[in-house]
């Protein structure tokens, strides 16, 4: 019985010696441990868009008000530029007349709903440290009688910038990926 009794215990001790010498070889050699990284974005592009309205007040039918909508980078690599412009309609038409630089081009344009927007993209790559010249001067409002214009609810105009890397796009995908990202 003794000898019974000491087999088992042998056999016991050898099991546990087993189990524990294969946890130990599948710990070292089997088990990863898995850690994931803490990186954030790169931030390629910011500008300053402020001064685009230099001037607020009034405006009636073919009144002008100044802008200046200039784009300023402060990026670290090449970029390409645009502002989207975006007024309320008159007859199918933007409410205002936009006279711009010959250094921007209109790429896009139409309605939006009860809006009209126009793009305008920088014919030049901006480059870090770079501002663009002018999208133009002035807004005019179009010609209407005094009963339409007493007619129009909003009369007001937003302007967005927008940039794209120069790097990996061409002018011609540039405004595509940025229409893409931002559901426009």
């Amino acid at each position: 019985m003794k000898k019974r009794l000491t087999t088992i215990l042998i056999a016991l001790a050898l099991l546990m010696t087993t189990t524990v010498v294969t946890y130990a070889i599948t710990t070292l050699f089997f088990k990863g441990e898995t850690q994931t990284s803490d990186y954030s974005k790169k931030t390629y592009f910011q500008f300053a868009g402020d001064g685009f309205f230099t001037a607020s007040g009034e405006v009636g039918p073919g009144e002008s008000m100044s802008i200046n909508p200039v784009i300023s980078s402060n990026a670290t690599v090449d970029m390409y530029v645009f502002i989207r412009v975006e007024m309320p309609m008159y007859n199918g038409a933007g409410l205002y007349e936009l006279n711009t630089d010959s250094s921007w081009e209109c790429i896009e344009s139409g309605a939006n709903g009860d809006a009209w927007f126009s793009v305008y993209c920088y014919n030049d790559v901006v480059a870090p440290g770079a501002s663009t010249t002018a999208l133009g001067s002035s807004l005019t409002m179009v010609d209407m009688s005094l009963a339409e214009y007493s007619e129009l609810s909003d009369i007001n105009v937003t302007m967005t910038g927008y940039a794209c890397g120069a790097e990996d796009e061409t002018l011609d995908t540039a405004w595509e990926s940025i229409k893409g990202n931002y559901g426009l």
